[in-house]
Parts: C-alpha cells; structure tokens; sequence
C-alpha cells in the first residue's frame, strides 16, 4: 500500500498560512482599536464579525484544498499558528504600529503648524485694526439708527 501524504500536508500547510493571515486581520483590528476608541458592544460585535470570517476562510480552505473535508488537524493547526503569531510577534507589532502612528500624527501636526505660521502671524497683525474698524462701524450703525428713529414721525401725531 502506497502512503500518499502530498494534499494531506498541503491542505496542512495552507491552514497555517490561514492562521498566520487571520492572525494579522485581527491585528489590523487591534490596531484600529487602539487608534480610534471604540465602545464594549462595537468591540464585541467586531469580534463576532471577525470568528464568522474566521469559520468561513476555513470552510473555503476546506473546500478549495481538501474536496470540502474538513479535518480537525486542519482547524488546530490554523488555532495554533494564530496563537504561536500572536505570542510571538502580535503585541510587539501592535505597540509598534501604535508607536509609528503617533509618531506620524506629532510630525504631521508639526508640519502643519510650521506650514500654519505666517497664517498665523498674519491674522494677529490685522486683528486688532479689523476689530477697531468693526467697532467704529457698530457705534456709526448706532448713532444712524439713533437719528433715523428721532426723525421718524410718532404714532400719536
């Protein structure tokens, strides 16, 4: 009897590619998590959009691979590269693209401050004759309205 072991190591080798890939959807999501403050119930339903992407890669997996056999060695092989990722490089790769992220958006702010500067400058120089010259017109506007009423005809005449 000849051992065949050829798509047997294929389709076991393609589920942990998976895991590897699902393990770095999930720490695109961390990440994203961690940028943009989410609530616990969009967090949740984020999780349970993720394990439903999860089982459908993993049928599709089975489908394409394996004549749509699932095999259980096929599913813990999938868990366990997800997990040996994640132990290994998934919280150090998160905090690194958190770091790089702020990092970017303080250079960013920088820039724009710098490119913000004679804007700046330019609006405290004309604020105060701006606001003088509204000022004088709001005490004319006034003063015209006062004259206006005092020459307008009264009711009882």
């Amino acid at each position: 009897m000849k051992a065949i072991l050829g798509p047997y190591m294929q389709y076991f080798l393609w589920s942990l590619a998976l895991g590897v890939m699902l393990a770095v959807v999930y720490d695109i999501l961390r990440i994203t998590r961690r940028i943009i403050p989410t609530c616990d119930i969009v967090i949740n339903i984020e999780d349970i959009c993720f394990l439903l992407i999860s089982g459908v890669a993993s049928v599709l997996l089975a489908y394409a691979m394996n004549n749509g056999i699932l095999r259980i060695y096929a599913l813990g092989s999938t868990a366990l590269a997800f997990a040996i990722y994640r132990l290994i490089a998934g919280t150090m790769l998160v905090d690194f693209m958190e770091y790089i992220y702020r990092l970017l958006s303080r250079l960013i702010l920088y820039i724009a401050d710098i490119l913000l500067l004679p804007l700046r400058l330019t609006v405290k120089l004309i604020r105060k004759p701006i606001l003088i010259t509204i000022s004088a017109a709001d005490k004319g506007f006034y003063k015209v309205l006062e004259k206006v009423k005092s020459k307008a005809p009264k009711k009882d005449e």
